[in-house]
C-alpha cells in the first residue's frame, strides 16, 4: 500500500493527473479528481434524408459559410412536423428521452430559420445516431420503407418488439 501511495505523490508531483477511486479516497492522497462524462446515447433514425445540401439558388457557396444540421435534428423536423408526431411520441421513436428530443428539435428550428433569413446553405450531415433495422436487416434506404415503425402511409405505427403503442 505505501508503494501505492508513493507512485500517486511522484504522478501528482510531476504534474500529472491522478484518478482518485471512489472507495479509496480516504486513503489515497489529495489529488486532482477527473469525472468522465456519460456516454451519448445514440438516436435511432428511420433513414438518412434524401438530399442533403438545401440552399438558395443562385448564390455562389463562398459568400457565407453553411450550417451544418446532424442526422437526428432531421429526424427530429421529420417526425413532428411532417408526420405529425408528438414530442413523447418521437422520444419513443428515437429512443431517448423527451427532453432531448426538445433540445434536439429547437436547435434544428433555430439553423432552419437561420438559413431561411440569412439566405445560407443548410446541410445534413454527421451526428450521434443508428439507422433502425428490421428485425436484423440491412439499414432502410429511406423512412418510407421503415416496416418496424411506419407503413408506409405516412401514418405513425409501432410495430415490433420493443415498441409500445401510440396513445389513441
Amino acid at each position: 500500500m505505501e508503494a501505492a501511495h508513493q507512485a500517486l505523490d511522484r504522478l501528482a508531483n510531476e504534474g500529472q493527473t491522478v484518478h482518485r477511486l471512489q472507495g479509496f479516497a480516504p486513503l489515497l492522497p489529495p489529488c486532482e479528481v477527473m469525472e468522465m462524462p456519460r456516454p451519448r446515447k445514440r438516436r435511432r433514425v428511420c433513414g438518412l434524408p434524401k438530399t442533403r445540401t438545401f440552399g438558395p439558388a443562385g448564390i455562389e457557396r463562398g459568400m457565407m459559410p453553411p450550417l451544418t444540421m446532424t442526422v437526428e435534428e432531421y429526424e427530429a423536423v421529420r417526425l413532428m412536423d411532417r408526420e405529425g408526431l408528438t414530442q413523447d411520441q418521437c422520444a419513443r421513436q428515437m429512443d431517448v428521452a423527451r427532453t432531448t428530443v426538445q433540445r434536439i428539435y429547437a436547435e434544428a428550428r433555430q439553423k432552419i430559420a437561420t438559413a431561411l433569413v440569412d439566405g445560407r446553405q443548410l446541410i445534413i450531415e454527421g451526428g450521434d445516431y443508428v439507422v433502425c433495422t428490421d428485425a436484423g436487416e440491412e439499414p432502410h434506404a429511406g423512412p418510407e420503407r421503415c416496416r418496424r415503425c411506419f407503413a408506409g402511409s405516412g401514418r405513425a405505427r409501432r410495430r415490433g418488439p420493443g415498441h409500445q403503442r401510440p396513445f389513441s
